[in-house]
């Protein structure tokens, strides 16, 4: 693990020394895949207010440019640190707009899941098991098709 965390701490400069350049030439596109993949390494190392920001941040980036797969995969990945800190209703509010922008996508099944856990943690056991439910079967008619 202290190796993984390593690479994982040189990826978090490397994003940031990639994101300087990419805010200094204005390539919005680069800086939004920029901003996740700062996010996502953050929160691989339990820095969650890192991990927010740069989430909140491709977010905002992604609704200017109207680029509807960073949105959702920004969404998603708030949701699921909102989960990590113990945020349950910051979550379930957060993965429900996810679930929104999710609708007919690859990340439907995905979305469905973290609601799932999110309705058992307070209790809701039967909307858990429909979202299971749901997302199961998203998974498998992914498996069935294969992956695109």
């Amino acid at each position: 693990i202290a190796g993984m965390t390593g690479n994982l701490e040189a990826s978090l400069a490397h994003f940031d020394a990639a994101l300087t350049v990419a805010r200094a030439t204005q390539n919005f596109a680069v800086t939004g895949a920029i901003l996740f993949n700062l996010g996502a390494t953050a929160e691989k190392l339990h820095r969650f207010d890192r991990a927010e920001t740069g989430f909140r941040e491709a977010i905002s980036l992604a609704q200017r440019l109207g680029n509807a797969a960073l949105l959702l995969q920004g969404t998603l990945a708030l949701a699921k640190v909102h989960a990590a800190r113990g945020h349950w209703g910051a979550a379930f509010n957060t993965a429900c707009e996810a679930l929104e922008l999710a609708r007919g996508s690859p990340l439907q099944p995905q979305t469905q899941y973290l609601l799932g856990e999110l309705e058992a943690r307070f209790g809701r056991f039967e909307a858990a098991e429909a979202l299971y439910a749901e997302a199961l079967e998203g998974f498998g008619r992914r498996a069935t098709r294969g992956w695109r």
